[in-house]
């Protein structure tokens, strides 16, 4: 608490400084999970959010300073029950914290600090804005054009103790090209024994069609023999009123011995009905576990495919509905039915290969 309030008060400081605008953002989120898995004789409830993924609660509080002119700020994002990188006692950590100043009408930009991600992350859903930064780091921003972004930086340990070790030094180069009816990002990064590419792109053509697309390339330096590959693929469709149609498919390849093709695919469909949003989702992988434990409640929403295994085979179907309460309240009411589908004695779901696995949750949102 100590932690947090002194960077309350280091933003009210800046503000001052700045003598201009401040502004504070948050969330609060929580839920109560049920799981019963085939070959488990006790069920088991806990704090445990689908929408956190397998975490029970978790606040958040986002600050940020603009000066007068908007030519610098600065920006933070505080976390609070859950662990983080740069964890601290209590469960408090900085996500993100950092100052920027710009230069020549935004035309060169510069921040320096801890960061969570930048203006190159992923476009595609499933890849939950995945980026090759999470780091503490100095990154620039050149806008050539309004088209075109670079960025150039270098970044190295996600701690502070091994900000402190050159030896993680990663030397950083992004790209944005933005047209509207074709947008791409790229990152590359590259430190010692270790380089990696990531790309994503997406159109806008079609009205009412949303089409990404990203592939994750890992060990660059090594990829014959260590090296990882992952496409995932997204199509949103919403040409009916308030009904939104989505698949999604990821796929990764590993150069590792004793590993093939690990594949995921995804969709969900959705229907707004103002306050309340009745959805279902069906999950299928081969290849590859997932969480499904007492840690979390059915398939997470991200592109992981996690570690590659020729015997695991899974399905999950999970229906839901979200309650709007009250302005930026919200109740979201699950079940997810998990099927097992393994080969040999291994379980991708549960503890039971072939076994018939349940799980219901109650997450509750706030914003603000």
């Amino acid at each position: 608490m100590k932690k947090a309030l002194v960077v309350l008060l280091i933003l009210a400081v800046a503000g001052g400084l700045f003598a201009q605008s401040v502004s504070f953002s948050g969330r609060l989120d929580g839920g109560l999970g049920w799981t019963s898995f085939d070959g488990n004789d006790d069920s088991q409830i806990g704090l445990v959010a689908k929408n956190l993924e397998g975490n029970g609660i978790r606040a958040e509080l986002n600050g940020t300073v603009t000066s007068d002119n908007g030519t610098a700020g600065i920006s933070t994002r505080i976390r609070a029950g859950a662990a983080g990188s740069s964890g601290f006692p209590g469960g408090i950590n900085f996500r993100w914290a950092f100052g920027w100043v710009s230069f020549a009408d935004d035309l060169l930009r510069v921040q320096g600090g801890r960061f969570q991600g930048n203006n190159f992350d992923t476009f595609c859903p499933i890849s939950d804005g995945a980026t090759l930064y999470d780091n503490y780091g100095l990154l620039a921003y050149i806008n050539p054009t309004d088209i075109i972004q670079i960025g150039v930086g270098a970044f190295t340990g996600e701690t502070v103790s091994e900000a402190a070790n050159m030896e993680k030094v990663n030397l950083y180069l992004g790209l944005g090209v933005y047209m509207g009816i074709f947008d791409l990002r790229a990152q590359f990064n590259m430190m010692k024994d270790d380089a990696n590419l990531l790309v994503s792109a997406r159109t806008g053509a079609v009205q009412n069609l949303d089409i990404e697309a990203t592939i994750d390339i890992r060990r660059l330096d090594d990829f014959s023999d260590s090296g990882t590959m992952t496409f995932m693929e997204h199509v949103g469709i919403n040409m009916i009123e308030n009904l939104g149609i989505h698949i999604a498919s990821a796929q990764s390849i590993s150069q590792a011995d004793d590993s093939d093709l690990a594949l995921r695919v995804w969709a969900w469909l959705t229907y707004n009905m103002g306050t309340i949003i009745p959805r279902i989702d069906v999950n299928f992988g081969t290849g590859a576990g997932v969480n499904f434990n007492g840690s979390g409640i059915g398939v997470n929403d991200r592109y992981k495919v996690y570690k590659y295994d020729s015997d695991l085979t899974y399905l999950t179907v999970t229906p839901s509905v979200k309650f709007q309460v009250a302005n930026n309240r919200f109740v979201d009411l699950g079940y997810c039915l998990g099927v097992d589908m393994s080969s040999n004695d291994k379980a991708a779901l549960g503890s039971k290969n072939g076994g018939v696995n349940h799980a219901a949750y109650i997450d509750v949102l706030v914003r603000f």
